[in-house]
């Protein structure tokens, strides 16, 4: 991934990042339409390729120090295709 890569999913999440210890409320604190300049679904999918390696090296550390570990939260309409998430059965 390279430093570009990786600068453009920051600015793309950097709203959506919550404070440690933060109250959240998602029916006023975030809006459902956030679509981050994501103008294209080529554009999109590209993101998202790039947002799983990030996430996939940060899981692999995290994993590595046996402290911490991922908690991904996602949101969808019923058929948003929640259920064909990879781990989603367990």
């Amino acid at each position: 991934m390279t430093d570009v890569e990786a600068g453009r999913i920051e600015s793309f999440i950097a709203p959506l990042r919550v404070a440690p210890g933060r109250k959240v409320d998602l029916a006023t604190d975030f809006d459902p339409k956030y679509e981050a300049g994501v103008a294209k679904k080529a554009d999109g999918v590209e993101l998202l390729r790039v947002g799983i390696e990030l996430l996939a090296e940060y899981q692999r550390r995290l994993a590595a120090e046996q402290t911490r570990g991922v908690l991904v939260c996602l949101q969808a309409l019923d058929a948003g295709g929640k259920d064909g998430t990879p781990g989603s059965d367990i």
